[in-house]
Parts: structure tokens; C-alpha cells; sequence
């Protein structure tokens, strides 16, 4: 099984999760063939600390949310990692080197390959550009799109500093980026979130304000999945509820606001839910010719149901 990096072998398990999360994250960026074996090893070796941590009592749902996307992405990039190994046999090498106990997608992606996966995955990748800015709230694209971002830097530094709880340095951070690119949705929507966590009532004024800007310059679908997908970061999962359900009373036919919310419930624990939202999105999204979407909410399933 893959070792934790020497460089974390001083931190405590929790600090050791975080970091194997935020490489992870960082190497799915742009997977290249010295890049994608270490993913593959500090993934498995995530799940299993926070296997480790929730049996120690830990609260793990945020971090289970991060990972439950890594995992998504891996599965859509199936491709790109497979090809950065070298192929098929180079995947299967690895695996039996590793010798996961997890059955998981993430270990299958010869036999997701082998059985006909290739052209849902190329659909996904095609369409992810689009598919990003209406279910993951536009940030991450930009990342990729138009760099440098300073909305997207700004975002990076407010993550961190609440890793270390300073929820008034990640306001800062915010407001620093803010005044670079002062009407950024993606900025007025952390700013609104990150207050909300400050829980009083000068703070919770000045959330509304700041989602009112935002609400100014975004459709009012675009406002509450943005939103949402801030809230789901922060681990904020019953407010992505509490918007999903807004926007399917006003939207029924969302398939994104069924996916967005499935995404919450399954963090919060509630597997029945979350299978039933992620089914209605993919029926949404099939009957819609969403294809991208489609893809993406089968392979959700697929995870889900195979979950404990």
C-alpha cells in the first residue's frame, strides 16, 4: 500500500489527510506520468486515514466530501490516467503492486476503459468546461481557462487559512482579491459563505450584503448553484440543501440542482436521498441530451451503491 510522504511524517493524521488532499487535488490539475502513480497512492492512502480518524471519532464529513470528488474526477479522467501510466497493463501493474483492499471505480478504470467507458469519459471531458461552471460554480474552470486569477488565488489563501480555523484571515483574503476584481461572483459568494461561519449578527448582515452583490450580477439558477457549490467546500451541506430545494420549487426540471443536491445529502449521510436525487438527475439530464451530466450521475451511482 502507498506510505504518506516523508515531508508528512511529523504531522498528526489530521494534517497528513488534508495535505494528501490538497496534493491530490493540485496533481489532477494536469496528470503527467510521474504525477499519476502518486495520485492513485495518496488517495488510497486518504481513505484509509480517514477510515482510521472517524473510528477514532473524528468529524470526517468535509473531508469525505473532498474526497468523494477526487474520487468523481479520477473516474472522468479515466483516460488521461490510464494513457500518464502507459496504458492498461501499466494500471494493472500498479494496482497489484499497491494491492488495494478497495474495490472501488478508482481501481477499475482498466475494466471502465475495456467495457465501452471511452466515449462517456471523452463526452465528459468535452463538455467539462460547461458542465464546471453550472454544477461546480464556475471557480475550478476559470482555473484552467484564465490564468493567472486572482478571484482563484484569492479563493486558495482563504481555503487555507480556514484549514487553520482563521476565518478572519480568510476574509481578508477575499477582500484582497476583491479589490483586483471587485464585481468577482466566485469572490462576493466566499465572502458571503466564510461570514455566515461567524455566526453573529454583524456577520450575518454583512452576508447578506455580500450575496445581494452577487445576486446582482448572476441569474438567480447561476446565484443559488454558485452558492451552493461554496457551501458544499466549506461543509456547509445543509444550506446546499436548503438552496437545491429552492431551485427545484422554482426549477423542477434542474438535473444540476438534483445533482448538486444529491451531493450534499450523500455527505450528510443520507444515502437514500442522495441515490434518489442522483437518479432524478440522471433521467433529468438523458431526457435533456445532457450527455456530460448523464455520464457524470452513473458514475455517482455506481459509487454510491457500492458504498457501505
Amino acid at each position: 500500500m502507498g506510505k504518506l510522504q516523508q515531508e508528512l511524517s511529523q504531522l498528526n493524521e489530521a494534517d497528513a489527510l488534508r495535505e494528501l488532499l490538497r496534493h491530490s487535488e493540485q496533481a489532477l490539475v494536469a496528470i503527467t506520468p510521474g504525477s499519476a502513480p502518486k495520485l492513485l497512492t495518496d488517495i488510497e492512502d486518504a481513505h484509509q486515514l480517514v477510515v482510521r480518524l472517524k473510528k477514532s471519532g473524528a468529524d470526517m464529513r468535509p473531508e469525505q466530501g473532498r474526497l468523494g470528488t477526487l474520487d468523481d474526477r479520477v473516474v472522468r479522467d479515466a483516460g488521461k490516467i490510464v494513457k500518464a501510466l502507459g496504458g492498461p497493463a501499466q494500471f494493472a501493474a500498479l494496482r497489484a503492486q499497491l494491492n488495494p483492499t478497495s474495490t472501488e471505480l478508482r481501481w477499475q478504470l482498466d475494466a471502465i476503459l475495456a467495457e465501452g467507458c471511452r466515449l462517456q469519459i471523452r463526452q465528459l471531458l468535452t463538455g467539462l468546461a460547461a458542465v464546471a461552471v453550472v454544477i461546480f460554480a464556475g471557480w475550478l474552470a476559470r482555473d484552467f481557462l484564465f490564468p493567472p486569477d486572482p478571484a482563484g488565488d484569492a479563493v486558495n489563501a482563504a481555503q487555507r487559512a480556514l484549514q487553520d480555523s482563521n476565518s478572519t484571515q480568510a476574509i481578508t483574503e477575499i477582500n484582497t482579491g476583491l479589490t483586483i476584481v471587485p464585481t468577482s461572483t466566485q469572490l462576493l459568494l466566499w465572502k458571503g459563505a466564510i461570514l455566515q461561519l461567524q455566526e453573529d449578527s454583524a456577520s450575518a448582515t454583512a452576508a447578506e450584503a455580500s450575496f445581494d452583490e452577487a445576486r446582482k450580477l448572476l441569474p438567480e439558477k447561476d446565484f443559488l448553484l454558485e452558492r451552493s457549490q461554496v457551501y458544499l467546500l466549506l461543509g456547509q451541506y445543509k444550506r446546499t440543501v436548503g438552496d437545491m430545494d429552492t431551485l427545484i420549487a422554482r426549477v423542477p426540471e434542474s438535473a444540476e440542482g438534483y445533482y448538486m443536491r444529491g451531493g450534499a445529502y450523500e455527505a450528510l449521510g443520507e444515502k437514500a436521498n442522495a441515490l434518489d436525487d442522483i437518479n432524478k438527475a440522471a433521467s433529468l439530464a438523458e431526457a435533456q441530451g445532457n450527455d456530460a451530466l448523464f455520464a457524470t450521475a452513473k458514475v455517482r451511482m455506481g459509487m454510491l451503491m457500492q458504498s457501505p
